[in-house]
């Protein structure tokens, strides 16, 4: 797989809608020129409760997505209202969202997961309605990503695996840590196989979830989590709208847990010379020292979040001469690299991974009424 190239221009979507809305009939990804916040009239409330949702991939010409979603559900005879309810309603809704190459239904635990395969790139990935985490990566027939074995699949806790999501929260606060959205379950409002062939599952969560933490935190919103495997490799798009009538801020990353051999002959490229944060010392700053191209060697605790990081940031394993690349949106405009080297409590697969995380957290974003903000990432291995 080569290197992750740009975040592209929208295909339209045609795959299984697990909520029978005209809304849920779009996927989409990212272009790199549309992840900045951007102003348009918020929903009405009532759309906003239902879940009803624009694409996560919009070009920077603003598509109105709705209208192309209306249109499509036309074109596909998509009924409209809002499904089925019940145990019922949703075990027709998986068995409808089974497909050659898309399948929605118990994992690890019983708890609800989407699994998808791009054979076309020899490409799998899962993805938990808890927490919207993706928990396994395969790229080639190896997985990229690291997940705990500590981990008791019982949707106690968060799972410590793949990409947890933080938001509205980075690190500790008010919230719980990490914000809600780790913790939160997520909706599937869409999973299926899109027009250029590549295959995506798109989930959301509001105001209206079922969270104590949603409801701690106060503020109207949406957000919708979308999923995709294409040639290119895994993105993963974060957009959240806000659907109230006053501002809110927060910050997000995305906690890529990265698996490797042994993480004390792992590199990590693109922070050199950057100032960071250091979090292990109480947030006191610095600048990152000049690697003269060889990279930062992991060789004892870090967690430090690196300001102004750049576009692309890559990790070498050398244990399994692998090279893991990150195209971040510059909505994502910071980078936190972090394992505790055995310190603290740490988990006791620590030794393999890293975890390098687009973020956007030195500065708060800040959204008014009626506005909307996008991040992505797209992940590739060579």
């Amino acid at each position: 797989m080569g290197a992750p190239t740009a975040f592209c221009a929208p295909p339209v979507g045609r795959g299984v809608s697990l909520r029978s809305t005209a809304a849920a009939a779009v996927g989409g990804r990212l272009a790199a020129a549309a992840v900045a916040t951007r102003r348009r009239p918020a929903p009405p409330p009532a759309a906003a409760a239902a879940g009803g949702r624009r694409s996560a991939r919009m070009d920077a010409a603003g598509t109105d997505f709705d209208d192309v979603a209306r249109r499509l559900a036309e074109e596909l005879g998509a009924p409209a209202g809002d499904g089925e309810g019940g145990a019922e309603g949703a075990d027709k809704a998986a068995a409808a969202a089974a497909t050659e190459n898309v399948t929605v239904g118990p994992g690890n635990g019983g708890l609800m997961r989407v699994a998808m395969k791009h054979p076309a790139s020899n490409q799998e990935v899962e993805v938990y309605t808890l927490g919207a985490a993706v928990t396994t990566w395969k790229a080639r027939g190896e997985d990229v990503l690291w997940c705990s074995k500590e981990n008791k699949w019982d949707g106690a806790k968060p799972i410590r695996a793949g990409i947890p999501l933080c938001f509205p929260q980075f690190g500790p606060g008010p919230l719980a840590q990490h914000g809600f959205a780790r913790i939160a379950n997520w909706e599937v409002v869409f999973a299926g196989t899109l027009d250029d062939g590549s295959v995506q599952t798109v989930m959301t969560i509001s105001s209206d979830t079922d969270n104590d933490v949603i409801r701690q935190w106060g503020h109207a919103f949406t957000a919708e989590y979308a999923v995709t495997l294409s040639p290119t490799g895994l993105e993963v798009s974060l957009r959240v709208v806000n659907t109230g009538t006053t501002a809110f801020d927060f910050t997000a990353a995305f906690h890529n847990y990265f698996a490797v051999t042994n993480v004390a002959e792992s590199r990590v490229f693109g922070v050199e010379s950057l100032p960071f944060q250091d979090r292990l010392a109480d947030g006191a700053t610095g600048t990152e020292a000049a690697d003269g191209g060889a990279g930062y060697l992991v060789d004892k605790a870090v967690d430090k979040l690196y300001v102004g990081a750049p576009e692309e940031l890559a990790v070498f394993d050398f244990g399994a001469l692998k090279v893991l690349k990150i195209k971040k949106s510059a909505s994502l405009p910071d980078a936190t690299l972090w394992n505790p080297f055995g310190e603290g409590g740490c988990d006791g697969g620590w030794k393999n991974f890293v975890c390098v995380e687009p973020a956007a957290a030195a500065d708060k974003v800040v959204l008014e009424a009626g506005e909307e903000w996008l991040g992505a990432q797209l992940l590739g291995v060579e």
